[in-house]
C-alpha cells in the first residue's frame, strides 16, 4: 500500500453531545422493574435489570458474573467484579 486511505479528506459525521446522559429517576426505575416482573417474557430479565439499576454495574458486565461473585455473608454485603472495564483491577460494589 503506497498511501494511507485514512489521510484522505473524508466527510466525517459531526457528533453533537448536547447534554450528558441522564440518571434514571425513581419512577423510571420502578416502571422498568415492574414491567419486567409483570410482562410474560420479563421475569427472566428482572435479575439483569435489577443488577444494572440497583448496583450501577455496566450492562455488559452483568453476564460475566455469577452468584459466586455476590458476597452476602460479610458484614457489608458486596458484589465483587473481577472483570472491570479495560482490564483494570477488580472492584467491589456494596449492596447495602
Amino acid at each position: 500500500m503506497q498511501r494511507n486511505p485514512v489521510e484522505e479528506d473524508l466527510d466525517r459525521p459531526v457528533v453533537k453531545n448536547e447534554k450528558p446522559p441522564g440518571i434514571i429517576s425513581f419512577e423510571e426505575t420502578w416502571t422498568l422493574l415492574h414491567c419486567a416482573l409483570t410482562d410474560p417474557e420479563g421475569p427472566d430479565m428482572l435479575p439483569y435489570f435489577a443488577a444494572c439499576v440497583l448496583t450501577g454495574v455496566r450492562p455488559d458486565e452483568v453476564p460475566r458474573h455469577s452468584w459466586e461473585d455476590v458476597q452476602l455473608e460479610e458484614e457489608h454485603p458486596y458484589l465483587e467484579l473481577n472483570y472491570a472495564k479495560g482490564g483494570r483491577a477488580r472492584r467491589h460494589i456494596e449492596l447495602c
